[in-house]
């Protein structure tokens, strides 16, 4: 599928390095590659070794310890942070900000995670100002164009001979696409470009946190 399409990036999801190395093998003209593991020991030995001619562009953390780590790694991937409660408070507590960090409001499958999950939004982006990329938030909470989203294949709703498989698809729906706005987003400047928040914040906060912005 990916060595028949016009992708130029691979995303990787796996639990560890080992068994992320041996889908990157199955996509040799695949030359930039990003990683959502569990598990990242190994990654600063994968990159000198069977990583070597590959890039490394991002690669997701979801605790401030994974975080650290591969910040301490010698490369220019961005490590970009899932926020919780907990990378939250972390981030805020910097004395500087991390030149290669990003961060991104995570959708969650069901309403309890959300609700026991989610920042609020518009009270953390108030403390942090820094320019830093930023995704899946709505630039009317953000304060700033938040960072487009990138056109994706998602195997994950197909079956290994590349057809769409209707369960696998209505799942990732929900998790990737199932998103609302509010009425009032019809008067925002941002409305025709901005595909509102995951159905699951609104559902566990409201509509109340995304306020038009009217220029």
């Amino acid at each position: 599928m990916g060595e028949a399409s016009a992708a130029t990036t691979l995303l990787v999801c796996a639990p560890n390095v080992e068994r992320a190395l041996e889908q990157v093998a199955r996509f040799p003209r695949l030359a930039q590659v990003d990683l959502e593991l569990e598990d990242y020991t190994g990654l600063a030995e994968a990159l000198s070794g069977a990583l070597r001619g590959r890039t490394v562009a991002r690669v997701a953390a979801k605790t401030p310890v994974q975080a650290v780590a591969l910040l301490a790694i010698d490369a220019a991937f961005e490590v970009t942070l899932t926020l919780t409660h907990e990378t939250a408070a972390w981030v805020l507590s910097l004395a500087e900000k991390p030149s290669r960090i990003a961060l991104r409001q995570p959708n969650y499958e069901r309403l309890t995670e959300a609700s026991a999950n989610d920042v609020d939004l518009r009270a953390f982006f108030a403390k942090f100002t820094h320019d830093v990329p930023v995704d899946n938030v709505p630039a009317c909470i953000l304060g700033r164009e938040p960072r487009a989203p990138r056109a994706l294949l998602d195997t994950a709703m197909m079956t290994p001979a590349g057809r769409l498989e209707i369960f696998r698809y209505t799942r990732r729906y929900i998790l990737e696409g199932y998103r609302t706005k509010s009425l009032r987003c019809t008067a925002c400047s941002h409305f025709e470009k901005c595909d509102g928040m995951h159905v699951n914040y609104v559902r566990a906060h409201g509509y109340e946190v995304m306020r038009p912005v009217e220029t």
